[in-house]
C-alpha cells in the first residue's frame, strides 16, 4: 500500500504529476453538502471504478489553463467541517455499493485541523452507478457518461475476466496435446469447453475483432482435428489406421499455429484487463 503523508502530497506538485485516467485532483470547494456536489463526488469515483480504479485527491488545486490538469498547490480541507466518516457515507451511495475504498486522511502542517483525503479506488468488477442514477467512466482527464454497450461491457467483468482465463488455459493445454502427439500414441483428444462456455455468455462475441477471429480459428483446428481423430479411433483394424496415420498426423500439426496464435493475442489482453 502507498504511503501518503504531506511530502509526498508536495512531491506530486513538485514534479509535476499530471492528472490522468487513474489520478484526479480536487480543491477543498468539491466536498460540499449540497446535493449537487455529493452527486458529483459519487460521479467521480464510480468514473474511476468503472474505467482501470486510480486516486482521488480531495484538498489538491490545479492550475488555471494552459496549465490545468497539472498540481499547483495543497487546499487544505476542514476535517471538522468535512470528516472521513462523512465522505465515506457520500461514496456509499453508489450502487452497488462499492468494495476495497480506502480513504487516507494525510494531516497537514497548516494546521490541527488541515487535511487531504486521498480516495484508493479499485477497478470495479462491475458497472458502477453514480447518485443521480447514471454510469460514468474516466475519458482522459474527465468523467464523460458511458455508452450502452460499455457498461454492458463492464457489467461482464465479473464473469468475463474467470471465463478468459479459463480459455487461455484450454488453449495452453490443447497446444500441450498437439506438441505431444506422436504417430500412434494419442493421449486425448483436444477440449472445448470454455469456448462453448464463452459462446454461451456472449463474451466471445464482444471481444475485439482481431482477438475473436484467432480464437475462432483455433477452435476450428481444434474442430477438424477432433473430428479426424474420432475417425482414426472407430478405423477397423490396424491397416485402417495406418491408412489414415499420415492425415492425423498432418491436422494435428497444423493446430499449432492456429493455437498459438490465439494464445498469445488472449494472454495480451488478459494482461490488459486485469
Amino acid at each position: 500500500m502507498k504511503l501518503w503523508n504531506e511530502a509526498e502530497l508536495q512531491r506530486y506538485i513538485n514534479d509535476e504529476i499530471e492528472e490522468s485516467l487513474t489520478l484526479d485532483y480536487k480543491a477543498s470547494g468539491s466536498l460540499d453538502k449540497a446535493d449537487v456536489k455529493k452527486k458529483e463526488i459519487t460521479k467521480d469515483v464510480s468514473a474511476m471504478m468503472n474505467a482501470a480504479g486510480g486516486f482521488l485527491i480531495f484538498g489538491m488545486s490545479e492550475f488555471p489553463a494552459p496549465k490545468n490538469h497539472l498540481p499547483e498547490r495543497l487546499n487544505p480541507i476542514d476535517r471538522t467541517k468535512f470528516t472521513k466518516e462523512w465522505l465515506e457515507h457520500v461514496i456509499s451511495n453508489i450502487r452497488p455499493r462499492p468494495n476495497g475504498i480506502i480513504i487516507h486522511s494525510v494531516g497537514l502542517t497548516s494546521g490541527p485541523d488541515a487535511v487531504v483525503y486521498v480516495v484508493e479506488i479499485p477497478k470495479g468488477e462491475t458497472a458502477h452507478q453514480a447518485l443521480d442514477h447514471r454510469y460514468y467512466k474516466r475519458f482522459n482527464f474527465e468523467s464523460v457518461p458511458m455508452a450502452d454497450h460499455e457498461i454492458r461491457d463492464v457489467m461482464q467483468r465479473e464473469v468475463r475476466t474467470p471465463a478468459l482465463q479459463g480459455l487461455q488455459s484450454e488453449l495452453e493445454f490443447n497446444a500441450k496435446v498437439g506438441s505431444h502427439y506422436s504417430g500412434g500414441q494419442v493421449g486425448c483428444n483436444f477440449l472445448d469447453e470454455q469456448f462453448r462456455r464463452v459462446i454461451h455468455l456472449g463474451i466471445l462475441s464482444g471481444l475485439p475483432a482481431e482477438l475473436k477471429d484467432k480464437i475462432n480459428k483455433a477452435y476450428m483446428s481444434i474442430g477438424k482435428a477432433n473430428h479426424v481423430l474420432h475417425a482414426w479411433a472407430a478405423a477397423s483394424g490396424v491397416n485402417g489406421r495406418i491408412n489414415m496415420q499420415q492425415e492425423v498426423i498432418g491436422t494435428i500439426r497444423a493446430t499449432g499455429p492456429d493455437i498459438e496464435a490465439a494464445i498469445s493475442e488472449l494472454k495480451s489482453f488478459n494482461q490488459q484487463s486485469v
